[in-house]
């Protein structure tokens, strides 16, 4: 399931407006589909708040950068 897929399923259903947030987006993501961004971050993987990998690191009470070496 991608943005633009959730954007599209919901603009066929006739929206007065549709706009979408986000808090954070990688860098070079498209412009055009997020219109809120509350901050754009480099390649990688952060963990917390619901964020994770494989399953794991989602109860975290901040988001984190993962270090996958480690």
């Amino acid at each position: 399931l991608t943005l633009r897929y959730l954007l599209e399923l919901l603009e066929a259903r006739n929206p007065a407006s549709l706009s979408a947030c986000s808090l954070l987006a990688r860098s070079g993501h498209p412009a055009d589909l997020i219109r809120y961004l509350g901050f754009e971050i480099p390649d990688g993987w952060v963990v917390g708040y619901g964020l994770d990998v494989g399953g794991w690191h989602r109860d975290y009470d901040e988001i984190r950068w993962y270090n996958s070496d480690v």
